[in-house]
């Protein structure tokens, strides 16, 4: 299909429906020019919808497309092998929503090569995804990774499955924001061990409506957020502290040190007692602005202060 073709903005049905802050493509879409654009939306016009099955014309398109935007797609259970099988090693921005069969991202049952899985991607969102349960399901086969070492924007709203975001082993994640919006079963960011999760380049975290969220950051990943810049917190009603030690964490951290935070704005937080209840130096030696609304249980920023 059009052999010669370098630029394309094609869009097949209903119009883009994206209700989060719009950092991801427009950071996205500031950078890049001549980028390739496809969406597909599974409702189209005339009461007629758009299935898995007729989209083999568009697998051409696949290895030369950056941005990808799914929307009501009825069949897609998750990205592979209908679309990875065409190629997605040039995709930067990936946005689904509204697919109410999209449990993963990846299905590594359905694996069977040994290649790496969008290295290019730099921006994931997903929205109202309601069986939406975790980017991964299974362990990847040997010599196969989901690794994402460029991904910078994270997004997720209104998924109600999700129960947390991390949960591959030695995940190293470049990512630069986190935004978490109205994910009301999400209990922790991460699963399993918590020393093996690194997010060194995290710059902006946005976190509202999670309602069964305790704590924000175990203090073996909160050690490591050396660029945390932007700290946003709202409408969490069982939240009591930001950052604890979990009580699987064998060693005890000497303290935290958020050395590029500027910007701390707490809303609506019933339930939080502290910024951090253990006994935990803390540093904050960049800090410019701190807002705290609303949360009435709040006696104490933390429990140590250095």
């Amino acid at each position: 299909m059009f052999p010669e073709l370098k630029v394309f903005k094609i869009h097949w049905g209903s119009r883009i429906r994206i209700r989060v802050k719009e950092e991801l493509i427009n950071a996205f879409l500031s950078q890049v020019e001549g980028f390739n654009y496809l969406g597909l939306c599974g409702e189209c016009g005339g009461g007629s919808n758009i299935t898995i099955s007729s989209l083999v014309c568009m697998k051409p398109l696949m290895p030369r497309t950056n941005f990808l935007y799914l929307d009501s797609l009825e069949e897609l259970k998750n990205i592979n092998p209908c679309l990875l099988l065409g190629g997605l090693d040039a995709l930067k921005i990936l946005v689904i929503v509204n697919c109410p069969s999209f449990s993963y991202l990846i299905n590594a049952e359905e694996f069977l090569g040994r290649y790496a899985l969008l290295p290019e991607l730099e921006g994931l969102c997903f929205e109202d995804l309601d069986t939406f349960k975790a980017l991964c399901n299974g362990e990847l086969p040997p010599g196969t990774s989901l690794s994402m070492r460029k991904l910078k924007y994270l997004t997720f709203f209104r998924c109600p499955e999700l129960l947390n975001i991390f949960t591959l082993p030695n995940p190293q994640q470049e990512f630069e924001q986190l935004q978490v919006l109205e994910e009301k079963g999400m209990k922790n960011i991460s699963k399993g061990p918590t020393e093996l999760l690194h997010l060194p380049k995290l710059q902006i975290v946005c976190i509202n409506g999670c309602q069964k969220l305790k704590v924000i950051f175990p203090t073996s990943i909160a050690r490591g957020l050396e660029q945390l810049k932007e700290l946003e917190l709202e409408c969490c009603d069982q939240l009591e502290a930001i950052v604890a030690e979990r009580e699987e964490e064998e060693k005890r951290i000497d303290k935290v040190v958020f050395s590029q935070l500027i910007s701390i704005r707490l809303y609506k937080l019933y339930n939080l007692k502290a910024f951090c209840m253990d006994n935990i130096p803390l540093k904050w030696p960049s800090l410019e602005e701190l807002s705290v609304d609303s949360c009435p249980k709040m006696k104490t920023f933390a429990a140590s202060l250095n």
